[in-house]
């Protein structure tokens, strides 16, 4: 490898290595037991492991909602686990004060809100700060309650939309994957994120598209022909081999 090589081989590590931090993060605490939690907080993953519906869970404890993915196998509102912090921080609860796509629960409308819940696939809601509560009891065909502790409510989004904005068929999520299955026509755009390192099997070509105001777009599938399910995975490394060699060939026209 001559110096040219070598110096393109640190530049991509250099800007790509902090993008992998929060997978490496991902794959150690997926093994990791819940040691450091509190009982209250050991007492709430477990209900989260056993809430049935596939969406994501909205949660204004963002200590907690970062560590809910490797320990439920629940996707939390933000992004696909650890990830949420890389491009997808506008998403969710961002801030500590409680602001939720950038705004406090005193901003929002019900027709609005309701709005991004169905347009991000949120099925629960885990809500611990007093406003918010209050936000919940409020709209009460939209938060319907399933638990009620000193510390938390839990409940389930009320009426929530399917987790295609175009197209039709079941979607599954987990921390590292989303699994499409009976899907019917060849163009869909699913209720997530797109990332430069998603990938797709099955041929399936993924598009980033615009929805809402979010500066990060949404993920457009292409289906080829017969194809009627397919799984959205985290493939960092591919991402990375791709970006080497594209910038190799920069280099060397």
């Amino acid at each position: 490898m001559d110096l040219q090589h070598k110096i393109i081989v640190v530049l991509i590590s250099l800007m790509l290595v902090p993008r992998f931090c929060a997978y490496i993060v991902d794959y150690v605490s997926a093994d990791t037991p819940s040691m450091g939690t509190t009982m209250e907080q050991r007492r709430l993953i477990q209900l989260v492991k056993e809430l049935p519906d596939k969406g994501r869970v909205m949660i204004d404890d963002i200590p907690l909602g970062d560590i809910l993915p490797s320990q439920t196998g629940k996707a939390v509102l933000g992004g696909l686990s650890m990830q949420s912090f890389l491009e997808h921080t506008f998403s969710g609860f961002n801030d500590e004060g409680g602001m939720f796509f950038g705004r406090l629960p005193k901003d929002w409308n019900k027709e609005d809100f309701k709005q991004h819940l169905d347009e991000y696939a949120v099925d629960y809601a885990i809500l611990s700060k007093p406003d918010w509560i209050h936000l919940a009891e409020s709209w009460t065909d939209v938060f319907k309650p399933l638990h009620h502790s000193s510390s938390c409510h839990i409940y389930k989004i009320g009426d929530r939309q399917a987790s295609f904005i175009k197209g039709n068929g079941t979607l599954s999520v987990t921390p590292q994957k989303l699994i499409v299955t009976g899907v019917d026509q060849s163009d869909i755009i699913l209720r997530f994120h797109y990332a430069d390192w998603l990938r797709a099997t099955n041929g399936v070509i993924l598009q980033p598209v615009r929805v809402l105001d979010d500066p990060v777009p949404f993920v457009r599938a292409i289906v080829p022909s017969g194809v009627t399910s397919f799984e959205v995975m985290l493939q960092p490394e591919k991402f990375f081999i791709e970006k080497f060699f594209n910038s190799k060939k920069k280099f060397n026209p």
